[in-house]
């Protein structure tokens, strides 16, 4: 279990099956450990800041905001929660994808709504629960393709006046790219398109690397991450250059390191598996790099509703690199020391500890 240390509590290092990299995760004055307590959770995503980071309440129909810090202690890393806060709207439904379009304004999937961008109230961070204000509620690119079953979303193609999101529609199959005029707290739509289709099977996840314009789409049916060469060259029809492969149900993942690398959460195992590939092209198809483990078998277990859940959902690192933070139901919030992680993965490259109670992947079981 990753260790949650209140204020005033001994500080304690915590670890996941050996690995040094576990950070410590420590609460302000004020909070408990409760204001971790996330319930389910689907995607997180730091502000362009790092100051901040938003979780979809999936079943809360809220948007949980967290005022974060870093530090090292005797050569571990400490994350402290410095506040929290709670957002609510009418039109907040099965939140499921987040992606901040600048340091005051969101943009969310709802997966039984809409896709909706929300204002964040500027207020302190004190635990409270306040609403936010919706600028927009798109339904549709046109008339013939509705925005329906959003579940994951990317902000891309952000110029003066305009920008586009990536939206994997969960259960039409499709990802769009809806996009809007904006002009202050106005935001407009602006056409948009379909940009695949082709082989998506559940999209559940999207992630575009800033430095290359690569795009990474977590197919949860084909247990697998398709990975397609630009976004520009995004067609409903298109093939992915690559495909990772050796997973259970993937779902949140993060490009990082200017698209050399790239960490996904396996929604159906207790683990976040990890891919290099030092080109940046991420042609054809691989298995991961490495894995490592991120809950015990208990935790894993309470989640355990079906062969999709128990692991991790949400996944995202920090704007300097310097930590990544998972959240899932049971285990709530926990943080990784990203450079010391990736030392002890490419250096070891063992099976992830107490292997025994993994569970089989779909692929794995198909072969057998």
């Amino acid at each position: 279990m990753i260790e949650i240390i209140e204020a005033g509590a001994q500080s304690l290092s915590a670890a996941v099956d050996g690995l040094s990299s576990a950070a410590r995760i420590e609460l302000a004055d004020g909070l408990s450990s409760e204001a971790v307590n996330l319930k389910r959770t689907e995607d997180c995503r730091f502000s362009p800041n790092g100051k901040v980071i938003a979780v979809a309440g999936f079943l809360t129909d809220t948007i949980l905001l967290f005022e974060i810090s870093q530090q090292h202690v005797a050569g571990n890393l400490v994350v402290r929660i410095e506040g929290k806060l709670t957002l609510t709207h009418p039109r907040l439904s099965r939140p499921h994808g987040i992606d901040f379009i600048d340091e005051t304004t969101i943009a969310v999937a709802n997966r039984d709504g809409r896709l909706i961008i929300l204002k964040l109230p500027q207020v302190p961070f004190d635990g409270r629960t306040v609403p936010a204000k919706m600028l927009m509620r798109r339904k549709r690119i046109w008339m013939k393709h509705k925005l329906k079953t959003p579940g994951s979303v990317a902000v891309t193609r952000k110029g003066r006046f305009t920008y586009e999101l990536l939206t994997c529609l969960n259960y039409r199959n499709t990802v769009a790219s809806p996009r809007f005029l904006r002009l202050g707290d106005l935001h407009l739509p602006f056409g948009g398109r379909i940009a695949l289709q082709r082989g998506m099977e559940i999209p559940d996840g999207v992630s575009i690397c800033p430095e290359t314009a690569r795009v990474a789409i977590s197919n949860h049916n084909e247990n697998a991450i398709r990975l397609y060469s630009h976004y520009d060259d995004l067609r409903p029809n298109a093939h992915p250059v690559g495909r990772l492969l050796g997973m259970a149900y993937p779902h949140g993942l993060r490009f990082f390191d200017k698209g050399r690398r790239l960490m996904a959460a396996d929604a159906g195992a207790p683990l976040i598996h990890y891919w290099r590939d030092d080109t940046a092209k991420w042609d054809g198809d691989r298995t991961p790099t490495a894995s490592f483990r991120i809950m015990d078998k208990e935790t894993f277990a309470a989640g355990r509703y079906n062969d999709q859940e128990g692991g991790p959902k949400g996944i995202d690192i920090h704007p300097s690199g310097a930590f990544l933070v998972v959240t899932s139901e049971h285990q709530g919030f926990a943080a990784f020391d990203v450079p010391k992680l990736l030392q002890r993965l490419e250096t070891d490259k063992t099976e992830p500890a107490a292997s025994d109670d993994l569970p089989e992947t779909p692929a794995a079981a198909a072969a057998t």
